[in-house]
């Protein structure tokens, strides 16, 4: 679960409820489970509920893999869910009837409100899908004992979409230019944090196609979130993917965001005006395109960040670094921060407090997260007329990723003097064609 951002997950703990951009753990896209034999024409049939495919079960034993099927239509646009028991991590595997082919296969690696794991599956030529769950929990190789007598229950749901419901979109020609842009419907999920909400399903016609879909942004919008999962086998299925996915302010037709899916780059995370359009494009598919073009997006508003630089001069150097809000929770101490680098002569300094001991991680996107920043570059000063206690550049494919984590850029920074430290960041390349220059970092400060 990511810990990089405002968390779009409704969670009961703070720590990852408002705090936002710049995480420990950061792992949204998983792929690559445990292959094991599949029993597809052992499975069970689910039990159809006004139009809908259920069932529920348990991982009893610890390590169970249950079968189920359900029949489906052609170029049925189908949304496949998992919930669990907390001491679960169950996974979604969609298969061909007879199980001799992986479709598509997820966990976690979209925006949900209260699924354990998500598929969104675009359905060619099946008559009838196996749906395959398992738990990747660490509960596998405990006993149920050891986890307190927690339940294994879990409950999968089959839904065929209706693009009659508000937020739910389908891709509709043609859309390829600005002008004629598809006005997407949303709907709200949480009036006060979490605005509006989109699903697109979409496809690509041709190899030429492009895609774009106009959103606006509610009353009191500060930032908004676009995800495109993974295509393939290890995602939703789609047998081609978007080069280029741009957000496009509709009052200038500026680009003010722009990432590469196809290098498994998934997520813009931008700062937005309220009550303002947007343009979403998406465009260059990958050739050949495969026989199910489809892609998924999600977009959504929100009315929290980062906390945002608020004098952009004055802080050009340490003297005038600014001092953002302070989160303890239990051995972090996390600060949460954002800004926007305006030129090569821009300079960010920001202040938090640290003592011998602590090690500091420190998780920071910009290029990765689709601004026009190329070179982001980021330091931490103890003394900041001595040498950098470590410098870092972000790259368009991680991130800058400080700590002790698989997905690490760098090592997290062990600290050796207590009192005030600096974070400086800076760049001085910058895309000609993408004019967002945003960053996003948060600071977490982790005691012995």
């Amino acid at each position: 679960m990511s810990f990089k951002k405002i968390q779009i997950y409704i969670l009961v703990f703070l720590f990852y409820y408002t705090l936002s951009y710049g995480g420990i753990n950061d792992s949204i896209f998983k792929s690559g489970f445990e292959i094991e034999e599949v029993m597809c024409p052992l499975a069970t049939p689910m039990t159809e509920n006004n139009g809908n495919y259920e069932a529920f079960g348990a991982i009893e034993p610890i390590g169970e893999i249950d079968y189920y099927t359900f029949p489906v239509s052609n170029d049925q646009w189908l949304y496949i869910s998992s919930d669990s028991a907390i001491s679960l991590d169950t996974v979604v595997s969609l298969y061909s009837e007879d199980g001799t082919e992986l479709l598509a296969q997820n966990d976690n690696n979209i925006i949900t409100f209260n699924q354990d794991s998500l598929l969104i599956y675009k359905n060619i030529n099946e008559v009838n899908l196996c749906l395959k769950v398992q738990d990747v929990s660490t509960a596998k190789i405990q006993s149920p004992q050891q986890i307190n007598g927690s339940d294994f229950d879990y409950a999968v749901q089959v839904i065929p979409l209706d693009f009659s419901f508000d937020g739910m979109n389908e891709d509709i020609e043609p859309n390829d230019m600005l002008a004629t842009a598809q006005t997407l419907s949303t709907f709200v999920y949480d009036q006060i944090e979490f605005q509006e909400n989109a699903y697109v399903m979409s496809e690509f016609q041709s190899g030429s196609d492009v895609d774009n879909y106009l959103v606006s942004t509610p009353l009191n919008s500060v930032s908004a979130r676009i995800v495109i999962p993974g295509n393939g086998v290890h995602g939703y299925g789609g047998t081609t993917q978007a080069q280029q996915l741009d957000i496009i302010e509709a009052s200038s037709s500026n680009v003010l965001a722009r990432i590469n899916p196809s290098i498994g780059v998934r997520e813009i995370w931008l700062p937005v005006q309220q009550s303002s359009d947007y343009y979403i494009q998406t465009s260059q598919p990958q050739i050949p395109r495969g026989d199910n073009p489809s892609y998924t997006l999600f977009w959504q508003t929100l009315s929290q960040q980062n906390q945002q630089e608020t004098n952009n001069v004055a802080n050009n150097n340490s003297a005038g670094a600014e001092t953002p809000s302070s989160f303890p929770n239990g051995i972090y101490t996390s600060y949460f921060i954002g800004g926007t680098l305006a030129g090569a002569i821009d300079t960010d300094w920001w202040r938090f407090n640290a003592n011998a001991g602590d090690i500091v991680n420190l998780y920071c996107d910009s290029w990765h997260t689709g601004s026009g920043v190329r070179n982001f570059t980021a330091q931490i000063y103890f003394n900041p007329m001595n040498p950098a206690l470590q410098t870092g550049t972000e790259s368009q494919t991680a991130g800058l990723v400080w700590a002790n984590t698989t997905n690490a850029t760098a090592p997290p920074v062990n600290i050796t003097n207590s009192g005030v430290h600096y974070l400086m960041i800076h760049a001085s390349l910058f895309a000609n064609d993408v004019v967002g220059r945003y960053y996003q970092c948060g600071i977490h400060v982790q005691s012995p």
